[in-house]
């Protein structure tokens, strides 16, 4: 505020304003969604995730029976839990432009890789959604990351989804981020947004 204020010399009162999803945009079951984006995934992710039997099981869900291994933790409705072996799922979106630093992003799941081989860190799986000019160059990256640094913690793909699908996904994620690292012609930027 104070680069506003005193470089800008804006006055006036001060306000935050809040910025809260719609109604559609909550917690969701992953189980169907997740059996239904799962073939869609290239090969180094669905190696990546734990193995499976649709339509008992994604590499994220799996249903069972109260009487037969339901654990209330980890339960997202009747019948359908959690896997424990599961990866941790982030979510973000983002425009593929020049104006979005998606290198942030790239770094901190490098260091995420890091981190992870010392222990104590689940798998992550990053699911980037959105089309842009930027996207086949970053994709590139993210396989050259990979295979050259042989990661084993860590995996990224990007996903095109229909409007419909995305309060879905993102509703299932364990992490989300909101990519809004828009440069401006002023020297400052636009941090992201960041949702557990």
């Amino acid at each position: 505020m104070n680069k506003l204020t005193e470089e800008w010399r804006l006055t006036g009162e001060t306000l935050t304003l809040h910025d809260r999803p719609p109604s559609h945009f909550r917690r969701s079951n992953p189980a169907e969604y997740m059996i239904r984006l799962q073939p869609s995934f290239p090969p180094s992710v669905k190696s990546f995730l734990p193995e499976s039997q649709t339509p008992r099981s994604s590499g994220f869900t799996r249903i069972t029976s109260f009487s037969a291994g339901y654990d209330p933790i980890y339960a997202v409705s009747p019948g359908v839990i959690l896997r424990e072996d599961r990866p941790a799922l982030l979510v973000s979106s983002t425009s593929w432009t020049p104006d979005e630093d998606f290198s942030i992003l790239l770094d901190a799941l490098t260091k995420y890789e890091q981190r992870a081989k010392s222990g104590g860190l689940p798998k992550l799986l990053a699911l980037i959604t959105g089309k842009g000019p930027q996207r086949n160059y970053y994709m590139t990256e993210v396989a050259r990351l990979e295979k050259h640094q042989n990661w084993e913690w860590v995996r990224c793909a990007s996903v095109w989804l229909e409007p419909d699908d995305y309060p879905v996904l993102l509703g299932s994620a364990d992490l989300g981020t909101r990519f809004c690292l828009v440069g401006a012609p002023q020297g400052f930027s636009y941090p992201y947004d960041l949702a557990l």
